[in-house]
């Protein structure tokens, strides 16, 4: 008869479970795989707001770092994917696949180790901004945001310049054929279209990278942040979509090759409108959005949520549905843990 009433017991809680999922809040046994998409937003205030308030000095090395790692997917992909012209040729597809199976790298070292990503930002910090700026904080100002994002733009630019210039083009990676036509051709491809198309790919290029950082930040172990934020980028790399710390790679790169362009075209042609493709992308049609449909009508962090870190506040929230459930466990439970074969009730027999 106890075993008929834990089935229905167990049937009913799980039912009640199911019901409360349709509102899409996390339940327990999730707690430590996932983050809902409202607490990826709260988080994502939580952490612009730190990357404000980061020493200018730490912004400029974090800029660099992001910038070489850039540099890193890059030239790592572009070996891979040059590598065999005959196939390049036949089937274009292939080398691209190729490519985007390699280049994530470059966002898995920003996410993990760490690094500061403008397009990234523009998500992180745009969004912390305007929610302090809604609700009157005075934590953050716009001071704080156009040093953010002058600094890691430009930091990113020579990281990724520099990345270029020494572990791509010192290292004579691309030199001879088939490399060297390969990295020649890049400059000529990416400044060879229009404002619209750019800014277009570029929109989609970093929504997708951002799509990749809520991904991250909703997984809860390293595993799963490095296959769910590799997911997008590889998505936006076989496209060939247009990425403007990419960019700051692949065209300098190509144009230390003798590449049949130059500085400027690249800035005219790529690069600005690539930046403000990017912009809308990032922050408007991913970031807005989400903040919109989940934190409009919700109040700032308050200082307690600041000082404690979302971890925290998590195993705090564990803790309550331990506490919830232990203090609502069956009979069945107390009798086999009263039961003389018990592991705990011998112990307590010893302690006694």
């Amino acid at each position: 008869m106890s075993n008929n009433n834990a089935t229905r017991s167990h049937a009913l809680h799980y039912t009640n479970v199911m019901k409360e999922r349709m509102k899409g809040e996390r339940k327990p046994f999730h707690l430590k795989t996932y983050k809902t998409p409202k607490e990826i937003m709260q988080a994502h205030i939580v952490t612009g707001t730190n990357k404000l308030l980061l020493r200018w000095d730490r912004q400029i090395l974090l800029g660099l770092l992001a910038g070489i790692y850039v540099a890193f997917g890059a030239i790592a992909a572009h070996v891979a994917s040059a590598g065999s012209p005959s196939i390049r040729a036949s089937d274009p597809g292939m080398a691209r696949l190729v490519n985007a199976i390699i280049f994530p790298i470059a966002l898995t070292l920003i996410i993990i180790p760490s690094g500061e990503l403008f397009t990234g930002n523009l998500n992180y910090c745009t969004l912390a901004i305007i929610h302090h700026y809604k609700f009157k904080t005075g934590k953050v100002n716009w001071k704080h945001w156009v040093r953010m994002m002058l600094v890691i733009y430009f930091t990113n630019f020579a990281g990724a310049a520099g990345g270029a210039y020494f572990f791509g083009y010192l290292t004579e990676l691309f030199a001879d054929e088939p490399y060297l036509s390969n990295i020649q051709s890049i400059a000529v491809t990416k400044t060879s279209h229009d404002f619209g198309p750019m800014f277009w790919r570029a929109i989609a290029a970093n929504m997708l990278v951002n799509l990749a950082v809520m991904i991250s930040t909703a997984s809860e172990d390293i595993a799963s942040k490095i296959i769910g934020s590799w997911l997008p980028i590889f998505t936006f790399a076989i496209a060939g979509f247009e990425h403007c710390v990419a960019n700051m790679l692949h065209i300098p790169l190509s144009l230390m090759y003798g590449a049949k362009s130059d500085f400027a075209t690249f800035l005219a042609k790529n690069l600005v409108p690539v930046t403000i493709g990017n912009l809308v992308g990032g922050f408007v049609m991913v970031g807005l959005v989400y903040y919109y449909v989940y934190l409009w009508d919700e109040p700032p962090p308050s200082d307690e949520d600041d000082n404690n870190s979302y971890d925290q506040q998590q195993q705090q929230q564990q803790q309550q549905q331990q506490d919830k459930s232990s203090s609502s466990s069956s009979p069945m439970t107390t009798e086999m843990l009263n039961h003389p074969s018990s592991p705990s009730y011998q112990q307590q027999q010893i302690l006694n």
